[in-house]
């Protein structure tokens, strides 16, 4: 059986979110699996937090995970390799909240 989505969260995503963060709102909502101790503030983050893990992923993806970091220190890991696992490690934490 699915978790109701507390009423406190609303259907529709609010206009301050972009339209990545947006689509995951309503992704999450689409699924009905909020834990009940979820709030629409707590989805907002969650929501922004995916896009950002998404955006960097996508980066690293393009860029590769050694990067040039210039004449002195030559080929190096690529910083956002660090932001992708920091974000991911979050993303795991508040994934329970929106995937019951």
């Amino acid at each position: 059986m699915a978790a109701r989505r507390p009423s406190a969260i609303p259907s529709t995503p609010p206009d301050r979110l972009s339209a990545q963060a947006a689509e995951v709102w309503t992704e999450v909502i689409r699924r009905d699996r909020i834990h009940p101790s979820a709030d629409a503030t707590t989805l907002e983050a969650y929501c922004e937090l995916t896009v950002r893990w998404r955006e960097t992923a996508a980066k690293l993806s393009a860029e590769g995970i050694v990067v040039d970091g210039g004449e002195k220190r030559g080929a190096i890991v690529h910083p956002a390799l660090a932001a992708v696992r920091q974000l991911g490690e979050q993303l795991r934490e508040w994934g329970p909240l929106f995937n019951r």
